[in-house]
């Protein structure tokens, strides 16, 4: 009986390892964003003030502590030296997901940090335009939105060049927004020509 009763143990230890490993990768591979789904409705999706902004950022927050996702996967790992240990701050993951990217092909995470920041900069910016300035700018707004979510340089270079035509067409808008712009494209040019890969060798625990 006792022998029985020990290697029922010995089974059970592995077995709960092996299943809790299984639900944590089932968790990471699920597709979408389980904080923008918990959501229901895209906080993002009707964004028209800078205050309607910062709402939507602080829900996403919200959601992440609420789903216990705003902690980090693991209170141990070993990662290369480009990588910060905030990463998992950033709430959507599709973002969360563009930045780690980013920093895996340039490695330097605080020009990417900046180049980020200075997506949400213009954003804000922009949001605080009077209506008859932006309203003719929706395909601007969309680009740059799409830059949260982009790692690609030539996908990135292509929104840019997008937002630069909107600009040159648009006198009204590029009077009001084009040196915020030209802080973005110099923060992702910098992101290129600072670039850091040796950091990618180098492991941290």
């Amino acid at each position: 009986m006792f022998q029985y009763l020990l290697q029922r143990i010995l089974l059970f230890v592995p077995t709960l390892i092996v299943v809790s490993w299984l639900a944590f990768g089932l968790s990471k591979l699920a597709p979408g964003d389980p904080v923008l789904s918990f959501l229901v409705n895209d906080p993002f999706g009707s964004i028209s003030t800078p205050g309607d902004l910062a709402n939507a950022e602080n829900a996403c927050r919200q959601s992440a502590r609420t789903l216990n996702l705003d902690k980090p996967a693991f209170y141990f790992s070993i990662v290369p030296k480009a990588f910060p240990d905030t990463l998992y701050k950033i709430p959507v993951r599709f973002r969360r997901q563009a930045l780690h990217q980013l920093t895996a092909q340039f490695g330097d995470w605080p020009q990417i940090e900046a180049y980020y920041n200075s997506i949400r900069a213009l954003e804000m910016e922009l949001l605080t335009l009077p209506g008859d300035v932006r309203s003719g700018s929706p395909s601007f707004k969309q680009a740059l939105r799409d830059l949260y979510v982009l790692h690609q340089d030539g996908a990135i270079v292509n929104r840019l060049r997008d937002m630069e035509d909107v600009l040159q067409k648009d006198s009204l808008l590029a009077a009001a927004i084009a040196p915020r712009f030209s802080v973005l494209k110099n923060k992702y040019q910098a992101v290129k020509s600072e670039a850091t890969p040796g950091l990618l060798k180098i492991p941290v625990f």
